[in-house]
């Protein structure tokens, strides 16, 4: 099942493209597409998943823990499932023949050399429940999975979770490389899979630091959007930064550093006077490093 480095690099360059244009992001030329393609070579992702249809059960003969959990996909592929003490399933979630569901497993563990292939199992989901979003992966401490693809925002677990596998709940990301989101859940994986808590954000109205490159810039009531993410005056971020903003009263578009538009209604809102746009807009439209909610403040950092 090994993959050769120059195959895999080749494939890579292919899912990038496919990810870039399925994103619906700017094409501006092979450059682009090579930057990308740059940043994701070196990166192994550390698990896979596979969503089949359950065409049979049958329990392990020799242990009753483990329990043989056959799938099979739109193409006739099969797998074959271990399901152990260790395997997270949802709460309620009853295996039966026919219900179809997604297994997730290591890559960097040995697989038996059998056909169909034989993986243990690290978690189970149902495709389809919600949130529709779901990443199986071990994050590094900027919050970026294995592959380079997805990273988590406003996360502040409860306890130290460095080198754990998670299972991210997700409903919502940018359209970037790597995508940018605040996770709905996390469950840490292990021997007693456990559900993180999710970080305490406060309330509405709450005086909280804003922070730029290490700086304070403010203290400002926190403020949140119609979907519940926070939002920032952006001018005070400018600010921070160093950088322009201008503003087209015509057009309703403000101008960052000359170069990254916020179209009002679009991409920002209107308080009392002044612009007003969400973190992912730092990241995933000007490309900053981080902007997060994270022990107790905003954080924005290039």
């Amino acid at each position: 099942m090994n993959i050769n480095r120059r195959l895999r690099r080749a494939l890579s360059a292919v899912l990038t493209l496919a990810a870039v244009l399925a994103l619906g992001l700017p094409v501006l030329g092979m450059n682009a597409v090579d930057a990308i393609t740059a940043s994701l070579a070196d990166k192994t992702p550390a698990f896979n998943a596979f969503t089949g249809t359950v065409i049979e059960l049958r329990q392990n003969d020799e242990d009753p823990s483990r329990t043989y959990v056959m799938l099979e996909n739109a193409d006739e592929e099969l797998v074959n499932f271990v399901l152990a003490g260790a395997t997270y399933l949802p709460d309620g979630l009853a295996i039966e023949e026919g219900l179809m569901l997604t297994g997730y497993y290591d890559l960097r563990k040995p697989a038996v050399m059998i056909y169909p292939p034989q993986y243990e199992a690290v978690a189970f989901w149902v495709p389809g429940n919600e949130p529709p979003f779901v990443k199986v992966d071990i994050f590094d401490a900027d919050w970026v999975s294995s592959d380079g693809l997805l990273k988590l925002v406003d996360y502040v677990p409860a306890e130290d979770v460095t080198d754990k596998t998670l299972m991210v709940f997700y409903d919502v990301s940018t359209r970037s490389i790597p995508s940018q989101t605040s996770p709905v859940s996390v469950v840490v994986l292990g021997e007693a899979a456990t559900q993180a808590e999710p970080p305490e954000i406060p309330a509405a109205g709450t005086g909280v630091p804003l922070m730029v490159n290490g700086a304070l810039v403010q203290e400002i009531p926190l403020t949140f959007a119609e979907d519940g993410a926070i939002i920032v005056p952006l001018y005070l971020v400018c600010q921070g930064l160093e950088v322009n903003l201008g503003w087209d009263g015509e057009n309703q578009v403000a101008l960052v550093a000359d170069t990254y538009p916020v179209v009002i209604g679009t991409d920002g809102v209107i308080i009392e006077d002044r612009t007003y746009v969400t973190l992912d807009f730092f990241t995933g439209v000007m490309g900053l490093n981080a902007a997060e909610f994270a022990d107790g403040q905003i954080q924005i950092n290039e």
